[in-house]
Order: C-alpha cells, then structure tokens, then sequence
C-alpha cells in the first residue's frame, strides 16, 4: 500500500520556548516529557556582601506526552541528528554529572 503523501503545516504563531532541560519517562500507556527552564533563587550575605544561590527553580514551560512508538521515534531521529551535527562539528560537551543523570534516568536531576 502506498503512503500517504504528508504536508507540514506550521503557523505563524506557533509557541517558541528556549529551555535548559528535560525530565520525564516511559510506560506502556506513553511517553512524556516536560521541557524546563532553570531559574536560580540568589540572596545577598549581609556579613560579606557576597550573593549566592539558594537554590534553582526548575519552572515548567511545556509537557508533552505521546505514545511508546512515538516516542521511540523521536529518539531515534535526535540521536541521528545529533550524530550528524557531531561528525561535522565535532562532538559536544556534556559535564560528567550530566551524563551520569541522563544515563541513570534520575528525574530530578535529568537535563
């Protein structure tokens, strides 16, 4: 059976968010994956003056949720574009922390 011819169709206004990370999982009944920005809580010390970082916010921006199979895809196809941007560009660096989180699938700690 032939496909299918398929269209993109993009609007205009279509939502755009920059973020610093991603969490989220995968069970028989679907995927999803919240999108994050991290926004760090600073205060000044009085006795040095110096500011410090309390703690990091992770806000939410956008969740999304799909089936296995979908999801299945998509990692497929970013790890095939991130195979081509590495063989052109070189590869990029991830801080080892980083690796270790993604590789052990913690949640709270996952970018």
């Amino acid at each position: 059976m032939k496909r299918p011819k398929i269209e993109i169709d993009i609007p205009e206004d279509l939502s755009e968010h920059f973020v610093t990370g991603a969490f989220g999982g995968l069970t028989p009944a679907g995927g999803n994956i919240i999108y994050y920005v991290e926004d760090p809580v600073i205060e000044m010390e009085d006795y040095d003056q110096q500011i410090k970082i309390r703690k990091v916010v992770r806000k939410g921006k956008v969740m999304i949720r799909m089936s296995p199979t979908t999801f299945k895809s998509i990692a497929i196809w970013m790890n095939a574009n991130l195979k081509a941007y590495e063989d052109k560009f070189g590869e990029i660096f991830v801080p080892e922390h980083l690796k270790q989180n993604a590789e052990s699938g913690a949640v709270e700690d996952f970018h």
